[in-house]
């Protein structure tokens, strides 16, 4: 993990949090798996950004198909280059036991970006 997180995050990490980097870089309609967390635990989102290299909507979702998907976001539409940042190291995004992290794009369109989250076991 870089040691830039580490410094940015410093309130997740001194909750004895280790912080999970993952870079998003996917460009298939459809279903994304972002992250999927180790069998029973659960995953907490403390930052997301990302960039859409072209004109696509994003569905952000709680689950894949055969996990049981929740919509986390309508259909967010975005511009060429247009982009999101969610910010909560105070109030992580908390996601089910066993729940990956999926993005569902409408086009096949380079979306870029990264996910900080971290794990808690149930």
């Amino acid at each position: 993990m870089p040691d830039r997180a580490q410094t940015l995050y410093e309130p997740t990490v001194r909750r004895g949090r280790n912080l999970i980097w993952t870079s998003i870089s996917i460009s298939a309609s459809g279903d994304n798996t972002i992250i999927t967390p180790t069998a029973g635990y659960a995953l907490r989102i403390v930052f997301l950004a990302f960039v859409c290299n072209g004109a696509v909507n994003v569905i952000l979702y709680e689950g894949t198909s055969a996990e049981g998907q929740t919509a986390m976001t309508g259909v967010m539409n975005f511009t060429p280059y247009g982009g999101l940042v969610w910010d909560r190291d105070k109030n992580p995004i908390p996601l089910d036991l066993d729940s990956s992290f999926v993005m569902n794009l409408s086009a096949a369109i380079q979306v870029s970006g990264l996910l900080l989250s971290y794990e808690i076991p149930f």
